[in-house]
């Protein structure tokens, strides 16, 4: 840890003593933990992103596997899957829009006020995965339980489904029905 401190002292030439009088730190240069978990993921294989206070850090495997480089435009947007709400990331051309913030040279984007606290529901460390059947969009696993349904998402699913296929037969009239071109109507 590095600490910039100003110290006043009395200072005597002839004995060459001093007499501490008041000591103040001006500066202390301790790292955030994120920004330590950052430079411990830098080199990993496994694409990840690091959440800090105004801002997220890209890792070398995660620029690679989004395919972005310095100031390509990234955007986070939420999508619901499988009834749980996910981070989707993905480049302003993936989307098809013109948003989202420039990846700067030190692979960092900003991610100020109502932006970061959203995705720091999701945790501060995420791990990212291709989104299926969305070319260049990915999904953002952070390291907090969200394993919840969303509480704003209504599920309309029947709680006691039938899959009894003999009660689903029954069901359905024993009547069988023929189309013909004498029958058939176009309307």
């Amino acid at each position: 840890m590095i600490v910039k401190m100003m110290i006043t002292f009395d200072y005597n030439p002839e004995t060459n003593e001093y007499i501490p009088l008041k000591q103040e730190i001006v500066k202390d240069k301790k790292k955030d933990s994120a920004l330590l978990m950052a430079e411990e993921a830098k080199d990993s294989a496994e694409p990840q992103i690091t959440l800090t206070d105004n801002k997220y850090i890209l890792n070398e495997s995660a620029a690679n596997l989004i395919g972005v480089k310095w100031e390509d435009r990234l955007d986070i947007k939420y999508q619901l899957i499988d009834k749980i709400r996910f981070p989707i990331i993905g480049k302003d051309t993936a989307w098809g829009t013109k948003s989202g913030n420039k990846l700067t040279k030190s692979l960092t984007v900003s991610c100020r006020g109502n932006a970061n606290s959203l995705l720091s529901e999701y945790g501060d460390t995420f791990s990212i995965t291709p989104w299926q059947g969305h070319e260049g969009l990915f999904v953002l696993v952070g390291n907090k339980d969200r394993t919840t349904p969303d509480e704003n998402v209504e599920v309309t699913e029947d709680e006691n489904p039938e899959n009894d296929l003999e009660a689903i037969q029954d069901a359905i009239d024993d009547t069988d029905y023929e189309i013909n071109n004498m029958t058939f109507n176009f309307n």
